[in-house]
């Protein structure tokens, strides 16, 4: 029981390190963005996927990701900045599918959109 504790802990870090990951990544490079990842390790498969909208206002987003249960958020954001994140996980043997995508303007008031996919 223990170990199976332990192993349950280990994966629960390992997904928010990833989810903190993809947050730096997409701020970082973007400064707007989606980004997903689909990970098997050990007895598990997870799928993960987060959106962030620092420099884009007037949108909407989308997250999804499945292995166990489909998981979503979705919405619409004005001036504020929208960071919405899903992660589901499971059993190694099942199959993981994550998406992403937000659309908005830019301050030159472009449309700027991005998008991204992952499955295993």
């Amino acid at each position: 029981m223990k170990l199976q504790n332990r192993r349950l802990q280990n994966s629960i870090l390992v997904i928010a390190l990833t989810l903190l990951l993809m947050l730096t990544v997409t701020v970082s490079l973007y400064a707007y963005g989606a980004t997903t990842v689909c990970l098997r390790w050990s007895q598990w498969n997870t799928a993960s996927a987060i959106i962030g909208s620092p420099l884009l206002h007037n949108g909407t987003y989308y997250v999804y990701c499945m292995v166990d249960q489909p998981k979503t958020k979705a919405g619409a954001f004005g001036n504020n900045i929208v960071v919405a994140a899903v992660n589901d996980t499971d059993v190694y043997y099942t199959t993981g599918l994550a998406l992403a995508w937000i659309g908005g303007y830019d301050s030159w008031n472009n449309y700027q959109e991005d998008d991204d996919d992952d499955s295993n």
